[in-house]
């Protein structure tokens, strides 16, 4: 055997020996980079959002003393829950791995400067009073993921979680009204601008739960007040109402919703009440508890006017129909 043969054999030995020892390493700890470390979300007292074009989706800001939200630009209630996770998504988001630093590459990643007009992704600045505690643009999802870059940075990141889809100012938003149920209801009255009233009572053995005199309702009017939720929400104005209509509760809960028209739809504004009265069957309701409700909904709803979906909306503004004509 020669020299080279022995070299040769020798560093194969070694080889195999290195390979075994990396095979065998103890196991490291798998830490990962966070992308904003040392974010506190209880500081973080206003969250601004913008898409393509630097376009202001939203400014929301946390109401001082507690966990409430409320949009800026109009006041409205935010969505509270969605903040939340939001804000727990950025303290807690890691950066799985790495990705372009090649701003060309940005926009198939969805995160291309929020500037340009056809940006893809959603900027996100977090504040602490004036000061900014971190701004993030969160682009594309996948697999419950999301690429990530922060705005002062080059690098873009695949997160080990998403961040946010809700790219609306309609998303950030208490989307959520009434839900009062047609099986609450025992009365509906319908009164519309040419002074034309009908008066509905309930009555289980009718097309549709109720009945009226001479007349029946073309749509399940009844449904209503139930998962009631907003398209989009403005102060409240005068106007004059096309159809006003009153749902009155079993248990003496009484909510009035006047619709009007202006050239952005059928906007909607609500009042509520409390009006006693006198089951047939003796079990009174508590009028404590049903005065409180009616309250909650005046503070949560009075002094806006809401746009509903068409369907909703569409329930009142159709007369109902003449028995006599059929």
């Amino acid at each position: 055997m020669n020299r080279n043969t022995l070299l040769i054999l020798f560093a194969g030995s070694l080889l195999l020996t290195v390979f075994a020892l990396w095979l065998n390493r103890p196991a490291e700890e798998q830490t990962s980079e966070l992308l904003l470390p040392g974010l506190d979300p209880a500081l973080i007292t206003e969250v601004q959002l913008h898409t393509a074009g630097n376009r202001q989706v939203a400014v929301l800001n946390r109401v001082v003393g507690n966990t409430d939200w409320v949009e800026g630009h109009t006041g409205y209630r935010a969505n509270s829950r969605r903040i939340s996770e939001l804000l727990q998504a950025l303290t807690a988001a890691a950066k799985a791995e790495p990705k372009t630093r090649d701003q060309s590459y940005y926009d198939r990643l969805g995160l291309s400067a929020i500037e340009q007009p056809d940006a893809g992704g959603i900027a996100i600045s977090l504040y602490a009073g004036n000061d900014i505690q971190g701004a993030v643009i969160a682009g594309d999802r996948i697999d419950g993921q999301q690429y990530a870059r922060l705005r002062n940075d080059d690098r873009s990141w695949l997160l080990d979680r998403e961040l946010t889809s809700a790219r609306q100012q309609l998303d950030w938003l208490d989307q959520s009204l009434l839900d009062v149920p047609a099986n609450r209801l025992a009365r509906i009255e319908l009164q519309y601008d040419d002074g034309a009233v009908y008066v509905f009572n309930r009555d289980e053995t009718a097309s549709g739960g109720f009945t009226g005199d001479n007349y029946r309702l073309n749509r399940p009017a009844g449904s209503f007040l139930a998962a009631l939720r907003l398209e989009s929400v403005h102060p409240a104005g005068h106007a004059d109402s096309l159809v006003t209509a009153r749902f009155t509760t079993v248990d003496g809960l009484a909510v009035t919703a006047t619709v009007s028209a202006n050239q952005d739809g059928y906007p909607v504004q609500f009042f509520a009440e409390h009006l006693a009265v006198d089951p047939a069957d003796g079990n009174l309701p508590d009028p404590a508890a049903v005065a409180a409700e009616a309250a909650a909904i005046n503070e949560r709803l009075g002094g806006w006017s809401y746009t509903l979906p068409a369907f909703k909306t569409e329930l009142l503004l159709e007369k109902p129909a003449t028995l006599d004509a059929e």
